[in-house]
C-alpha cells in the first residue's frame, strides 16, 4: 500500500496543493482591484476567477488542516481531550507570532503612510472597502485578539482556525472512537447548511470543513483499493470541480458550499492516494512544495503586498491606459505581488535556483 496512507505521514503533494491555494486566495484578491468598464473585461474577470477562485482556496486550507491536525493527533499517545490544553497552545504559538509581526507592519503603514485615503479613476470600488481610515490602540487590540480585521482582512480564516483548534480534540474524539456518531454528525451539519441562512453563524460553520478534512485519510484508503489507475484522474476532476463549481452552484448557496467541500476532499484524497513512484508535473518540484511550507506567511504578507502595489500602480499610471485593459493589469498585479511576497523568505531565492538547476 502507499505509505503515506499506510504510515500515515503528511504527503509533500498536500503542501505543494497549500501553496496553490494560497496563490488562489492572492489572484482572486488583485482580481478586485481595478475597475471594469466593459462586459469583455466582465467575462475575462469570470474566467480568471476559475484559477483565482479564493473561496476554493479557502475551502482548500481548511479541509486541509482538519486532514493535518488528524495526522498530529493520531500521533499522541493521550486522550484527544485531554490533550486539548496544549493542543490550543501549540496552535496559538503556530499562528500568532507571524500575524503579530504582520499586523505590527501593517499598523505602521496606515498611521504612517496610507493614512490619508486617494481617490483614483481606475481603482474599483472593492479597492476601497480597504484601508480607508487610520489606525488606534483600541482597533489594533480588536485585531490582535481577532474580533476585527481590518487591519489585514485575511485574518478572519484564522479566527476560524481558533474556533477550528478550540472544537478539534472533540471532533477527532467523536470521528476515531465514536464513527457512526462522527457520520450522523456530519449529515447533521449537511443538513443544517441546506435549512439554515448560509452566512447564519458562518465562522463555526466553516468548522464542518475541519471534520470533513478528517475523512481525507479514510477516502484516500478506499481510492486506493478500489480505484489505484484512477487516482490522478479524480484528483484533476475534482480539483476543476472545486476550481469551476461556483459557475452552477455559487459559493453563496448551501449545496454551493457542500460540494466545493466534498471536491477538495476528493482531491485530497485522490493526491494521497497517487502512487508515490510516479511524478506529478507542478506539484513535485521543490519550488512549489517550498511555497506550501511558507503558504501561511505568503497568504498573511501577501494582503499589504498587493494593496501597496496597488496603490502605487494608480498613482504612476495613466488612469485610461489601466481602464483599457484592467484584467491584464490585475495579472501584472498579482504577478509582481506574488514574486514580490516570496523574495520576503530568505531561503526563496536559493531554493528557486537549485530547483531551476534540476
Amino acid at each position: 500500500m502507499n505509505q503515506i496512507i499506510l504510515t500515515h505521514q503528511f504527503s509533500p503533494r498536500l503542501e505543494a496543493i497549500r501553496g496553490l491555494a494560497a496563490l488562489m486566495v492572492a489572484l482572486s484578491h488583485s482580481m478586485g482591484a481595478v475597475l471594469l468598464t466593459t462586459p469583455i473585461d466582465q467575462w475575462l474577470k469570470q474566467a480568471s476567477n476559475v484559477p483565482g477562485n479564493g473561496g476554493a482556496g479557502v475551502t482548500i486550507f481548511f479541509v486541509l488542516s482538519g486532514h493535518v491536525l488528524g495526522l498530529s493527533m493520531m500521533a499522541i499517545n493521550i486522550h484527544p481531550v485531554r490533550y486539548w490544553p496544549l493542543f490550543m497552545l501549540r496552535r496559538v504559538l503556530r499562528i500568532y507570532p507571524t500575524m503579530l509581526v504582520c499586523l505590527g507592519v501593517c499598523a505602521a503603514l496606515l498611521a504612517w503612510v496610507y493614512n490619508t485615503p486617494a481617490k483614483f479613476p481606475a481603482a474599483s470600488s472593492a479597492y476601497y472597502e480597504y484601508w480607508q481610515h487610520g489606525v488606534n490602540w483600541t482597533l489594533f487590540y480588536k485585531n490582535i485578539l481577532l474580533i476585527e480585521n481590518y487591519i489585514n482582512p485575511v485574518t478572519w480564516t484564522l479566527q476560524v482556525e481558533i474556533l477550528g483548534a478550540m472544537a478539534f480534540p472533540f471532533l477527532y474524539a467523536i470521528k476515531s472512537r465514536y464513527p457512526v456518531a462522527s457520520l450522523f454528525l456530519l449529515g447533521a451539519w449537511l443538513l443544517y447548511f441546506v435549512t439554515t441562512p448560509l452566512y447564519v453563524n458562518a465562522r463555526t460553520g466553516f468548522l464542518y470543513m475541519f471534520l470533513t478534512g478528517l475523512y481525507v485519510t479514510d477516502v484516500s484508503r478506499w481510492l486506493y483499493l478500489r480505484l489505484p489507475n484512477m487516482t490522478g484522474k479524480i484528483a484533476i476532476i475534482s480539483g476543476l470541480g472545486c476550481c469551476a463549481g461556483h459557475l452552477i452552484l455559487p459559493e453563496t448557496t448551501p449545496w454551493g458550499w457542500i460540494l466545493e467541500s466534498a471536491f477538495a476532499l476528493i482531491m485530497l484524497a485522490a493526491l494521497n492516494a497517487f502512487p508515490n513512484r510516479l511524478r506529478i508535473p507542478g506539484l513535485d518540484r521543490r519550488e512549489v512544495r517550498f511555497l506550501g511550507k511558507v503558504s501561511y506567511s505568503f497568504y498573511l504578507w501577501h494582503f499589504p503586498v498587493l494593496y501597496i502595489v496597488t496603490t502605487e500602480m494608480f498613482r504612476l499610471m495613466d488612469s485610461e491606459t489601466l481602464l483599457a485593459h484592467p484584467v491584464l493589469f490585475q495579472w501584472v498585479l498579482f504577478s509582481i505581488t506574488s514574486l514580490l511576497t516570496d523574495v520576503t523568505h530568505p531561503p526563496f531565492k536559493k531554493r528557486i535556483i537549485s530547483g531551476w538547476k534540476k
